[in-house]
C-alpha cells in the first residue's frame, strides 16, 4: 500500500509540476503577445492542472476511506480481547473456590448424622442383605467422614477412582482419621438419584460383592450433590476393631 500511494504521488506531481512552471510561463508570454494564443494554451495547462488537483484530492479521499474502515476492525479486536478476559475471570473464581473446599481440612468436620437420601441408601443395602439372611451394616460417622470426603474430592477434582489426587487411596484415608479395622472396601458411583446408584453397583460383582459381603460389620455413605453425574456416591465398608 505505501509503495503504490507513493508511486501516485509521484506521477501527480509529475503532472501537475509541468502545468504549473507552463502556466507561468505562457502567462509571461501573453503579457508581450498580441496574437493571445498563448493565453488559449494558459487556460488548457491551468484545466489539466485543476485534473492533476483533483486526481489529488480523490487519491487522498480514497486513502483517507481505507483508514477509517480499518477503524471498526481494531475496535472490534479490542472487543474481543474484552470478552476473552471477561470469559477467564469465572474460571478464576471456581479456581479460588475449588481452592477453598481442597483447603479446608475434612479430618476436623465432625460427624453425627446422615442426610436422608445417605439414608436411603443404607436401606437399600441393608434389604439386600437381609434378603440374602446377612447381619445389617451400622453407620459408622468416622466411615461417612471419609465417604462424604471423597465424594466431594471427585466432584472437586473432577475424577472417578479410588485413588484420589489429594488423600491417595481409602485405605491411607482411614488410616488418617485414626479407624482401625480388619478389612475394608469402597464403593463408588455416579447417578442423578439414589436407587439408579444402587442398580449400578448390584449390577457389578465387584460392588455386589461389597454390599453382601458377610464380615463387614459398619459402612459409612457419602452424598454430595454436583459433578458430571449429578450425585456423586461413596460407600466405605469395614470390619471395625
Amino acid at each position: 500500500m505505501k509503495a503504490t500511494k507513493l508511486v501516485s504521488l509521484v506521477l501527480i506531481f509529475a503532472l501537475i509540476m509541468p502545468t504549473v512552471f507552463m502556466i507561468t510561463m505562457e502567462t509571461s508570454y501573453a503579457a508581450t503577445s498580441s496574437l493571445g494564443l498563448a493565453s488559449g494554451s494558459g487556460f488548457w495547462n491551468f484545466l489539466r492542472g485543476l485534473l492533476g488537483f483533483f486526481l489529488f484530492e480523490r487519491f487522498v479521499g480514497q486513502d483517507d476511506e481505507e483508514v477509517s474502515e480499518s477503524g471498526p476492525s481494531d475496535s472490534d479486536t479490542a472487543e474481543q480481547d474484552s470478552s476473552e478476559q471477561n470469559s477467564r475471570e469465572p474460571i478464576a473464581e471456581e479456581e479460588e473456590e475449588e481452592q477453598v473446599v481442597r483447603g479446608s481440612d475434612w479430618t476436623e468436620i465432625e460427624v453425627t448424622s446422615i442426610t436422608a437420601t445417605e439414608r436411603e441408601m443404607l436401606e437399600l443395602v441393608n434389604q439386600e442383605r437381609r434378603a440374602r439372611g446377612l447381619n445389617e451394616l451400622k453407620v459408622d460417622y468416622k466411615l461417612v467422614k471419609v465417604a462424604r470426603a471423597k465424594s466431594q474430592d471427585m466432584i472437586d477434582e473432577d475424577y472417578f477412582s479410588h485413588n484420589s489426587p489429594n488423600y491417595g487411596s481409602p485405605f491411607d484415608m482411614l488410616k488418617r482419621i485414626n479407624v482401625s479395622y480388619n478389612i475394608a472396601g469402597e464403593n463408588l458411583a455416579g447417578a442423578s438419584r439414589v436407587e439408579l446408584a444402587h442398580q449400578e453397583l448390584m449390577n457389578s460383582p465387584g460392588h455386589r460383592e461389597n454390599i453382601l459381603h458377610s464380615d463387614y460389620t459398619h459402612v459409612g455413605i457419602g452424598i454430595i450433590e454436583g459433578g458430571r453425574y449429578g450425585k456423586m456416591y461413596t460407600q466405605i465398608f469395614a470390619n471395625l476393631k
